[in-house]
């Protein structure tokens, strides 16, 4: 497993190489001699992009902008080794508590009607066995935020037809717990380019660079057990070096932990069926043309992607 990774990584740098080499070719200004490269990162205007280690990497995220340091790397990597695992009903109403309470009903609440099963909430839910319930399934659950009523057991069935990591209430549409995607592994480079984004006068390009590879779907995917595709790859976003868009970045790296920057399913652009394809997260292809929508400039993007 450790020579499939280090073969992944290696294929990964030098696709991404090649594709360097062929951008610097078109833009000139992308060349970059090794020793502006390292004089570039030793005055500290490099971003340094996710550490390898889970907590670090969250830390810094909650800390507000990007740190910038020094890197001995060329490039940082992460690799979301996220294996999904089935919850059991125990382990559900535990992290359940997390965001929802059990309720004890009022007069009034005993009349109200579930709104998933719609059974009085003071009944069990309409289409389970009680005989078999568990005390949580028949319980009543209250959402900590939108205050809102259900059977413990219908929110189970919430929770089984689709399993993204948190619930969304079906009546005000409000988030309860973290939200995450079935994106394939991969991995997530960042760079710092001494260029102009179009639009902007300072120098400075983020470039953030995904590499994902082919493989078989797993069960959260669409068709689980079938090959997938990965066509594209490595795929680029860019972004001015600023303030602002250093929180977007970070940002951009808990949404790749999380595995949502990617999904599996039809490309829009090619109908590709079973293809690694952008998961509504807009990214911006290219820094100087805004000709097909995804380059700047671009004054409503950053609003947008927040």
């Amino acid at each position: 497993r450790t020579l499939l990774k280090t073969l992944s990584n290696i294929a990964c740098r030098d696709t991404e190489e090649a594709a360097s080499n062929s951008t610097a070719e078109k833009y000139p200004l992308l060349q970059l001699k090794e020793q502006e490269k390292k004089q570039t990162r030793s005055m500290g205007s490099r971003i340094s992009a996710l550490l390898s280690r889970h907590q670090r990497r969250r830390s810094r995220v909650h800390n507000g902008p990007l740190a910038v340091e020094e890197d001995r790397k060329e490039d940082v990597e992460i690799q979301d080794t996220h294996k999904t695992e089935e919850v059991s009903e125990e382990d559900f109403f535990s992290a359940l508590s997390d965001f929802a309470e059990q309720a004890q009903l009022t007069d009034s609440q005993a009349e109200e009607e579930c709104p998933l099963c719609l059974e009085y909430l003071s009944e069990a839910a309409a289409y389970y066995d009680t005989e078999y319930a568990s005390d949580a399934r028949r319980a009543v659950f209250r959402f900590k935020i939108c205050k809102h009523l259900f059977h413990g057991q219908c929110l189970l069935a919430l929770k089984a037809a689709k399993d993204n990591g948190c619930l969304r209430c079906p009546l005000c549409k409000t988030i309860h717990g973290v939200v995450t995607g079935n994106q394939p592994d991969g991995l997530m480079h960042i760079f710092r380019l001494d260029d102009i984004v179009a639009g902007f006068t300072t120098p400075g390009v983020i470039q953030i660079s995904y590499c994902i590879q082919a493989g078989i779907q797993g069960p959260t995917h669409p068709n689980p057990g079938t090959h997938f595709t990965c066509r594209g790859f490595p795929r680029v976003g860019y972004f001015p070096d600023t303030t602002q868009c250093r929180q977007i970045v970070s940002m951009l790296m808990v949404a790749f932990e999380r595995r949502l920057i990617f999904t599996v399913g039809t490309s829009m652009t090619s109908g590709r069926h079973n293809t690694v394809t952008w998961n509504e997260i807009h990214h911006k292809t290219s820094y100087t043309d805004n000709s097909s929508g995804h380059g700047y400039p671009d004054p409503d993007y950053f609003y947008n992607v927040c």
